[in-house]
């Protein structure tokens, strides 16, 4: 079960070599945890200061994680940087959630934030993590410091006071994605690696991609298909342009991500979600076959 679904985080159509850097047993161990917690904190948000705006990878899958969260009874609060307001709030209202949001503004975020949340679990999303030299770097090398609210020192104190820590990134230099950054590197050069790691790390061809292989697998467990389709994703994407969310690798408000069409997206989501349909049916179809056998 699990290798068919790590399969799908190897995928890299954009080569930037960070893909696949999965440890054995963390696609399991990251989704029974989810399974079993009561209150989850989700944090996304990565700044673009060319086009002054966040990204649409990593709150489209944030969104579509909290959607199958609040689904099964949890409890989840987003965490966004105050420029992510609008579209946290639009992807919000499309899905019709009713889960707390708790904006940040750049700077320091305090160990007390994270005790004052309650949570038993923090999700990172494509979020921007501090590297060696404490400077926030996107992929390009340039440093976003100044734009991002700084959760490292939270986030470490979290892993101590026992909130168990998942990130997902696609290059490296993801809040939570220390540790597999041998390949975090700006085409000019510069190390973009982040340093603070999680305890499960998703690594991914995009963010988003590696929350839908996390819900695919919670979906097998929870024998409930909870990935998101295309047409749904697409919408999302249109709704997120209205407000001025932009493809992170364009830098242009177009229904792309990270620079991989609109095609290549519906078709990922599209054998994905199949596959989870395929392998519920087949599920059932054993556990019918079970109790058939058991009765006769």
């Amino acid at each position: 079960m699990w290798q068919g679904i790590e399969r799908w985080l190897s995928f890299d159509p954009g080569r930037r070599g960070f893909a696949g850097n999965l440890r054995p047993g963390d696609l399991e161990r990251g989704t029974r945890r989810l399974q079993s917690a009561n209150s989850i904190a989700v944090a996304t948000g990565f700044f673009i200061p060319a086009a002054q705006a966040v990204e649409n990878d990593g709150p489209l899958g944030a969104v579509f994680l909290a959607r199958a969260l609040l689904a099964l009874g949890k409890e989840v609060v987003l965490l966004v940087p105050d420029t992510a307001e609008a579209a946290c709030q639009v992807l919000c209202q499309a899905l019709g959630l009713n889960c707390r949001a708790v904006l940040l503004s750049p700077g320091l975020v305090s160990e007390q934030f994270i005790e004052q949340l309650g949570c038993d679990t923090l999700v990172v999303i494509e979020y921007p993590g501090q590297g060696g030299d404490k400077t926030c770097r996107n992929m390009r090398g340039a440093d976003i410091t100044p734009y991002v609210p700084l959760l490292d020192t939270a986030f470490n104190y979290a892993k101590q006071c026992g909130i168990f820590t998942i990130a997902v990134g696609d290059g490296g230099n993801e809040l939570g994605c220390g540790g597999r950054g041998s390949v975090a590197v700006a085409p000019c050069g510069t190390p973009i690696a982040a340093v603070t790691e999680a305890e499960v790390v998703l690594a991914a061809g995009l963010s988003n991609w590696g929350v839908y292989a996390l819900l695919a697998a919670l979906s097998l467990l929870e024998n409930k298909n909870m990935v998101p389709t295309p047409s749904e994703e697409r919408s999302l994407l249109e709704k997120l342009c209205q407000v001025g969310v932009v493809d992170g690798y364009h830098c242009l408000c177009q229904a792309t991500v990270d620079g991989q069409a609109a095609e290549v997206l519906a078709e990922v989501l599209q054998d994905l979600h199949r596959a989870v349909t395929d392998s519920l049916d087949t599920q059932r179809s054993v556990a019918v076959s079970s109790v058939w056998v058991a009765n006769s």
